[in-house]
């Protein structure tokens, strides 16, 4: 417990001396690409780097043609050709999506840390999960998704799961506060479910920011049906900068600790442990003594003097 206790301390106070993960560059073009660079869904408290075994934002044999269709349409306006024939950037960039961080994050040993997968990417199995490809508009401040919905996101017979839409609600607009922020964390989301998905549908989920204000970032956000005709699920969301919760929960620790209190449940623990330690260390010495006991009293023999603590 002691070692749990040092643990959540020092994450704390190294949560307090994290660096501002976003660089302020001059030019409005190198801003926005410097940006999308370190955008990330739910980004952990320090910005890591994923491991690039695999895109998943890329088509697979499971993505429906309606899916390759709106792919191939918001991927061609990612680069468009100039009068003089040059190709630029395009009003829309697609996100690349790993499964798991490369670098970055407090885990509780290596072997999480080794086995952990972003949770919308934990399956290799095409077309089993969360199928989805994110494009965001910074121009137009505006975040869209192709999302389709594997069969193991039933909820209801036929449906799904009203806990997979709300994560990929998440997963939206976590990235586009991330791309108007930086680094974010959830701080609310309150979702209206208006009609039910069915399984294996391909959706659109679209994600507006409303305002910044300070180191909060609101967005709204709607699920609907590929041509927009039907509204399935619709949302709002606030985020906050990764780096005000990291000092937020140092700073409130420190204060915690300096205080009558904090001090008292200093003393207790440190009581506590000794009181643990000198049990142990009796127990340990008990079991000795009858163990002899027990020794003499099969061999027929008495003990050549008194057993004592």
């Amino acid at each position: 417990m002691s070692t749990h206790l040092g643990r959540l301390l020092g994450g704390f106070q190294s949560l307090g001396s994290l660096p501002l993960v976003r660089t302020r560059l001059s030019h409005p073009s190198a801003r926005v690409s410097s940006r999308l660079a370190c955008v990330r869904t739910i980004t952990a408290f320090s910005l890591p780097l994923f491991s690039k075994s695999r895109d998943f934002s890329l088509p697979n044999s499971s993505w429906s043609p309606e899916m390759i269709r709106l792919y191939e349409h918001y991927t061609s306006q990612c680069e468009v050709e100039t009068a003089t024939g040059e190709k630029v950037g395009g009003p829309w960039k697609r996100l690349p999506s790993y499964n798991h961080f490369a670098t970055g994050g407090v885990y509780p040993n290596k072997i999480i840390q080794s086995k952990a997968r972003l949770f919308t990417r934990n399956t290799e199995e095409a077309g089993a999960a969360f199928e989805y490809v994110i494009f965001v508009n910074e121009e137009e401040q505006r975040c869209l998704c192709l999302f389709q919905a594997g069969y193991l996101l039933e909820g209801a017979p036929g449906k799904v799961h009203g806990g997979a839409t709300a994560t990929m609600i998440d997963m939206v607009t976590g990235t586009h506060a991330a791309v108007v922020s930086g680094p974010v964390m959830t701080a609310n989301l309150n979702i209206n479910y208006r009609c039910p998905i069915p399984l294996g549908s391909t959706l659109l989920i679209e994600s507006s920011l409303e305002k910044k204000e300070g180191r909060k970032t609101f967005v709204t956000c709607k699920v609907t049906s590929t041509d927009g005709s039907k509204v399935h699920t619709d949302a709002t969301g606030s985020f906050v900068e990764a780096n005000q919760v990291a000092e937020t929960c140092s700073s409130n620790t420190g204060n915690f600790l300096q205080t009558e209190a904090g001090s008292n449940v200093i003393v207790a623990l440190h009581v506590f442990f000794k009181c643990i330690s000198y049990l142990k260390w009796c127990r340990d010495l008990t079991w000795e003594r009858l163990h002899c006991l027990s020794s003499f009293c099969g061999s027929g023999r008495s003990p050549s003097g008194p057993l004592s603590l």
